[in-house]
């Protein structure tokens, strides 16, 4: 074919045109997403056959767009609603903070109010007393602060796939484990369950980004208690929930720390238990169904720690989330 009379198309892919049939990929009254086409056929013109099948190929395909279309929408919608949990957790370090300000300030004031009174020995003691105050206050103040930025960081990181940045100290996990799980003993106690804690005293330190450990922490007690509140009722038809427990345990043995954050509520079919295992799965019950953030970003931390993730689960008999992580010496192994 001589080069003048070749169109774009030819040109650009060196398939000369013979005949053509083409669809469009769209829903009735809609604006069309695509098209498909058939080119050249062998022998012959196209035939009515041959527009009904490519007319089913277009239907087909179109619904296969608009599927992931709609995949991609409820994807962002979890990701808000998993968001949304987000920022009600920095909102309540927000407050926490909020509060060590305010018992600060109040502590600054009454210490002004010292200095200008004439009873200079009982206001020097009172002083001594509301300056220790006011160093504690301070010294709560700065490790909120640390926990807001360090946990902003942490989702901004997740949110835009950047790699994690542990912070890797020596700590006792012990403590951080105690430390986290008090913080949340309340919502435990609002859910109806009973938060039982079990921790090895002793245990070596080891070297730990205490602020991804107390996210692990608070986010696996957090599925615990949503189970709770889905808990069967009780036995003899009272129509009463049994009561609910969230058992915390920490052990160390030949040489790894294991978490293990156990609870009695409904349980997970062994697809939900791959699921969640696999990074997709959300909490299933139908009064608080999740986003699956707070499971995805348990994996994440933990593989920060060469951590490694099981789930004990059957419908109806509960929970048990296991968390096992390779002892790291402080001495040689932080930064």
């Amino acid at each position: 074919m001589p080069t003048a009379s070749r169109t774009d198309f030819e040109s650009a892919t060196g398939v000369y045109l013979k005949t053509m049939l083409t669809s469009p990929l769209m829903m009735e009254g809609e604006i069309p997403i695509g098209v498909v086409q058939l080119i050249n056929k062998k022998e012959g013109s196209f035939t009515d056959t041959d527009v009904a099948v490519l007319e089913t190929v277009a239907a087909v395909c179109t619904m296969a767009v608009i599927n992931s279309q709609l995949a991609d929408e409820a994807s962002r919608a979890s990701t808000l609603l998993g968001m949304g949990k987000v920022s009600h957790d920095i909102g309540n370090l927000a407050a926490a903070l909020f509060a060590n300000i305010s018992y600060a300030g109040m502590a600054v004031e009454a210490i002004q109010t010292s200095l200008s009174s004439q009873e200079s020995e009982l206001d020097g003691q009172r002083l001594a007393d509301l300056s220790a105050n006011l160093g504690g206050s301070l010294d709560d103040l700065k490790g909120v602060a640390d926990r807001i930025v360090g946990y902003a960081r942490l989702i901004s990181d997740l949110s835009a796939g950047r790699p994690l940045r542990p912070n890797r100290t020596r700590g006792s996990l012990s403590a951080i484990i105690e430390a986290a799980a008090r913080e949340v003993e309340g919502d435990c106690e609002q859910s109806g369950a009973c938060l039982s804690l079990d921790l090895q005293e002793g245990a070596p330190d080891t070297c730990v980004d205490s602020q991804y450990m107390a996210r692990i922490v608070q986010n696996l007690l957090g599925n615990s208690i949503k189970a709770i509140g889905e808990a069967p009722p009780g036995p003899s038809g009272s129509g009463k929930k049994a009561k609910g427990i969230v058992r915390v345990e920490y052990r160390f043995k030949r040489g790894r720390h294991i978490l293990t954050v156990a609870d009695n509520g409904p349980g997970m079919t062994r697809e939900q238990v791959r699921a969640v295992l696999s990074g997709a799965g959300r909490s299933y019950w139908s009064k608080s169904s999740g986003s699956g953030w707070g499971i995805r970003i348990v994996l994440e931390l933990a593989a920060t720690h060469e951590g490694k993730v099981d789930v004990e689960s059957e419908p109806g008999k509960g929970a048990t989330f296991r968390l096992s992580f390779p002892h790291v010496d402080p001495e040689t192994g932080c930064p």
